[in-house]
């Protein structure tokens, strides 16, 4: 396995930029299991974040995958509950998102998936090519836990394995 935190990197953060890549609308027992369902919805952002480096761009995230723009709940199968609704636009889309930055997909340098939830790791099989770096531990829960779509449990990706806090 290639543990990510042992490599030594001598890249040069140039601009880092926060960009928008939707919204999910929840049930509030997402957030607070106290609350009655369906008694609250929120409409909470979905991010993704590009850092621009001396090495090439670097993605982190790649938010949900583009059918939500046409299908939002068809992501789930049609085991949603109704707890979750994603709202996408086209330009919420990881291409237009790249684009808008001065980006193609094959530009990215590395992505970053922090968790492999739809509205973190959605986009992953669209850099098949790309190394994408992830915590072997997100992985293996994505793999055994029910909720997970899919395309976010994508086998065969440039996965760079990390293990632990260090």
């Amino acid at each position: 396995m290639n543990h990510i935190w042992e490599e030594s990197f001598s890249l040069a953060i140039k601009k880092l930029s926060l960009l928008p890549a939707g919204r999910c609308l929840v049930d509030g027992t997402i957030l607070d299991t106290r609350m009655e369902h369906g008694r609250l919805t929120v409409s909470l952002p979905v991010w993704v974040y590009l850092i621009e480096t001396t090495d090439g761009p670097i993605l982190i995230d790649t938010r949900m995958q583009e059918s939500c723009v046409q299908d939002p709940l068809g992501l789930f199968g049609g085991m949603s509950d109704g707890s979750i609704a994603p709202q996408m636009k086209e330009e919420d889309t990881i291409l237009n998102i790249l684009h808008c930055q001065g980006y193609q997909l094959n530009d990215l340098a590395w992505l970053i998936s922090s968790h492999l939830h739809f509205d973190h790791a959605g986009g992953n099989a669209m850099f098949p090519n790309t190394e994408i770096y992830l915590q072997r531990a997100e992985f293996d829960a994505a793999m055994k836990e029910q909720g997970y779509p899919e395309v976010c449990k994508r086998l065969g990706l440039n996965y760079k394995w990390g293990d632990g806090d260090n």
